[in-house]
């Protein structure tokens, strides 16, 4: 065995170097083991990487879905908010069609009264027409004061041409005794044998005797036996007109008046009363009547 300086054996250090160099071996397969897990480690880490991009390429795609989803589902909203406004338009569509169906049944039901209104009153209608016809186309009787006036029956004729004569009082009506005129009496109407009724149409004024506006009111006592003007006047059963000389100093009209009174049967009384700004201020008239087949129709 040799020996070498330092006085060690050449067999162990060739023994020391072989295991040195057999650790060598070892280190480096254990260094080649973790470089290879290394790569392995490399790799998977890759992998997770890509894995990890995936998943964050279908969370994005996921996303992009659920964007789709919420955008058709907000188109969705939109279109039932259009149905929903649609439907509120037919609903104030057919309300109004109902309304209007409402108006038009209203309207029918209107006209229908009047026809059935006007089919009720035809009748009356053509009696209407029967008396305005009747009225201008009938005989016409101008009567006076009778010579002598007796009791409440006879006091006008057509035999007379005689003047009524109606006097006033100061702004009021005459209150004296005869201030009326007693024109119509109870057995002077009618003058035409046969006739119902009658109406005092117009009146002539032979003589006003004051030149101011005078006011006449002409009562009816209908079918009474009496003198019973008071009654007359408290029922304010009269009509009225007016009259005035046209040119001061003229005492006559020169023409009739149309009056207007309600038809009455007859034996029914006619008095006259006037009024003006003169006390004892007379008015002086004739009186034209018509008579009718018919009833009163007051």
């Amino acid at each position: 065995m040799a020996w070498n300086v330092a006085k060690v054996s050449s067999t162990y250090v060739t023994a020391e170097i072989g295991q040195l160099s057999a650790q060598v071996s070892d280190i480096a397969q254990i260094v080649s083991d973790v470089l290879l897990k290394t790569s392995d480690v490399q790799i998977w880490t890759s992998d997770m990487y890509q894995k990890t991009s995936d998943v964050l390429i279908r969370t994005s795609s996921t996303q992009m879905v659920v964007s789709d989803i919420l955008v058709q589902t907000s188109d969705t909203k939109q279109v039932t908010s259009d149905i929903l406004l649609k439907s509120s338009d037919t609903v104030v569509w057919t309300s109004d069609t109902y309304r209007t169906a409402s108006d038009v049944q209203r309207v029918q039901g209107v006209q229908e009264t009047r026809q059935i209104n006007i089919t009720v009153n035809t009748s009356d209608i053509e009696d209407q027409l029967d008396i305005v016809a009747r009225h201008n186309h009938s005989r016409e009787w101008w009567i006076g004061k009778r010579a002598v006036q007796i009791g409440v029956s006879d006091w006008g004729t057509p035999d007379s041409m005689s003047d009524f004569i109606a006097i006033s009082g100061t702004d009021d009506w005459g209150t004296d005794a005869d201030d009326e005129a007693k024109v119509i009496g109870t057995g002077d109407s009618p003058f035409e044998s046969g006739r119902l009724s009658f109406d005092l149409h117009r009146v002539l004024f032979t003589d006003l005797s004051a030149d101011v506006l005078y006011k006449f009111r002409l009562y009816w006592v209908d079918w009474e036996s009496s003198d019973v003007l008071a009654n007359a006047i408290a029922n304010s059963d009269f009509t009225e007109f007016m009259a005035q000389n046209p040119v001061s100093g003229t005492k006559a009209l020169g023409t009739a008046t149309d009056i207007r009174i309600p038809r009455l049967t007859v034996g029914a009384k006619i008095y006259v009363r006037t009024r003006c700004s003169t006390n004892n201020a007379t008015a002086k008239f004739l009186v034209g009547i018509h008579e009718y087949d018919a009833q009163q129709l007051v």
